[in-house]
């Protein structure tokens, strides 16, 4: 008589072509994705705010996370606000105004780089 773990031990594996005959079966279940609401990242237009994107990384829709950086147009600003007399720290005012920063977005569950927004 032979035992079930005996039994298991002799049957041989399967094939591979049993295996990855339908793929359907070997594939897993991702969270829904809307187009219309949150698209993808590089088909979006970055601006100074948060826009609902889908994140390529770990596949949710999100809204991006925003940070300023100074820029070009914020050294501009100060190099401006400096030649025409604003010496005593006005021309620092620009540092301390989103309006003249880059924007960079990502996402806020996993810390992705999604995108940039540079001031002309």
């Amino acid at each position: 008589m032979v035992t079930s773990e005996r039994r298991r031990i002799l049957t041989p594996p399967p094939k591979y072509c049993d295996i990855y005959a339908n793929p359907s079966e070997n594939t897993i279940d991702l969270p829904s994705y809307d187009s219309e609401t949150f698209p993808l990242p590089y088909l979006s237009r970055f601006g100074s705010e948060s826009i609902p994107v889908y994140c390529v990384r770990c596949h949710r829709n999100i809204y991006t996370c925003v940070t300023y950086e100074s820029g070009f147009t914020t050294w501009l600003s100060c190099t401006v606000l400096a030649l025409s007399g604003c010496i005593l720290g006005c021309c620092l005012i620009p540092f301390f105004m989103p309006e003249t920063k880059d924007a960079t977005h990502t996402c806020p569950n996993c810390h992705f780089l999604l995108g940039h927004f540079i001031r002309d």
